[in-house]
């Protein structure tokens, strides 16, 4: 889980660039602790679905978008993740 978890992290990083929006932007836009957003994505925390939610809503952009395309395939092997 924890390869998933750099993954989104790195999708994040990449959107957050191409808007150029920094991290203390989107912690205003979200209202998650800028502290807690940078454990999160750089640390040894996950972020959770609610993070996730909140972050796609602040950026305007469907959930799934800051999931990794190829995610079931290098993620999971055998086991299977179906995004939607």
């Amino acid at each position: 889980m924890e390869r998933l978890n750099t993954a989104v992290a790195d999708e994040l990083y990449s959107v957050l660039g191409r808007r150029r929006i920094s991290l203390a932007e989107l912690s205003r836009r979200t209202g998650i602790n800028q502290g807690t957003l940078w454990r999160r994505l750089n640390g040894p925390y996950a972020l959770s679905l609610d993070d996730l939610a909140a972050i796609s809503r602040a950026l305007d952009l469907p959930i799934t978008s800051l999931i990794p395309k190829d995610a079931e395939r290098v993620f999971y092997g055998n086991h299977r993740l179906r995004v939607v």
